[in-house]
């Protein structure tokens, strides 16, 4: 098991390493800005569109999958949300980091490794609800103002309708489109734990004391609310329920240092979280992915 535990890990380390190495050790550029959005323009459309039409996941189960995620994202956020109001916690800043874990950097890769392919559909389809969530209820909890405009710029939501109208209308995707966004996809998942590296090794963890209870809750929460949804409210079973388990135990995102610099709150908190909570989750990622493989029947 250890060995299993082992090719999971690595990867993710060894490429985390290689961004943070970058950054710190040979003092090289790298622009995060261009990265970001050539990943979130190009790549993860590109990935969703390839993994959801390549037949390896029931139109139904995604469903009910999605469905799933949606529920342990509000699970948190009724969890968090009274405990940042006694902690006397300014709600709009912190409710969003509690809510949003790093499904994409970090999950994705994650359960690609410890469920293949299959797990990587499971993966995807709860990134794509977490995404567009982060992007309208996210952004007008952190501003106050509606998001509508700008998630309908955003190609990653047209990428899973796209998939689902050859899903659903059992239409067949041209082998040059098959073959395009296979190839684009490819580079995503490389790209963002790179970018992840880079990102830990720019941050700086100011508060490392103030921020643990909360990073704790964002994963040790998300981890007991999606095992509570997935086995008691839903049933899964196998590699549904071992892909709930991780990507509700992810670390706060990255994405939520940037919207707390975009919206003025509390960037350097959040930034300490984001660092804290993933030197965290790091730390326990072994415990985690046993616990996640062991319940989902895989060992």
């Amino acid at each position: 098991m250890i060995g299993e535990l082992l090719t999971i890990i690595a990867p993710i380390l060894i490429c985390a390493a290689i961004g943070f190495s970058w950054i710190r050790v040979f003092k090289q550029p790298y622009d995060t800005g261009f990265i970001t959005n050539l990943v979130t323009n190009v790549g993860v459309p590109s990935l969703i569109f390839s993994s959801l039409t390549n037949g390896t996941i029931a139109p139904d189960a995604f469903g009910a999958f999605a469905l799933a995620a949606a529920l342990t994202m509000v699970g948190m956020g009724l969890l968090a949300w009274p405990i940042l109001r006694m902690a006397g916690l300014p709600w709009r800043t912190y409710l969003t980091p509690m809510i949003y874990g790093n499904a994409g950097n970090m999950g994705l890769p994650l359960c690609l490794f410890a469920f293949g392919k299959e797990g990587l559909g499971f993966a995807i389809g709860f990134f794509a609800v977490s995404a567009v969530s982060q992007f309208t209820i996210g952004a007008w909890v952190l501003s106050g103002q509606s998001a509508g405009r700008f998630l309908l710029r955003q190609p990653a939501p047209w990428s899973v309708v796209a998939a689902l109208i050859f899903v659903l209308g059992e239409l067949h995707v041209p082998l040059f489109l098959a073959n395009t966004t296979h190839l684009i996809g490819g580079f995503t998942i490389p790209l963002m734990l790179i970018t992840l590296g880079v990102s830990l090794a720019r941050m700086k963890a100011t508060r490392p004391l103030g921020t643990l209870g909360l990073a704790v809750l964002r994963s040790g929460g998300g981890f007991l609310i999606a095992l509570f949804l997935g086995r008691v409210v839903f049933g899964f079973e196998g590699v549904a329920l071992g892909v709930l388990l991780v990507e509700a135990s992810m670390p706060v995102a990255v994405f939520n240092y940037l919207f707390a610099q975009r919206y003025n709150r509390s960037p350097e908190d959040i930034a300490s979280l984001v660092v804290t909570s993933t030197l965290l989750a790091f730390l326990f990622l072994p415990g985690l992915l046993w616990l996640a493989i062991h319940l989902s029947g895989g060992g």
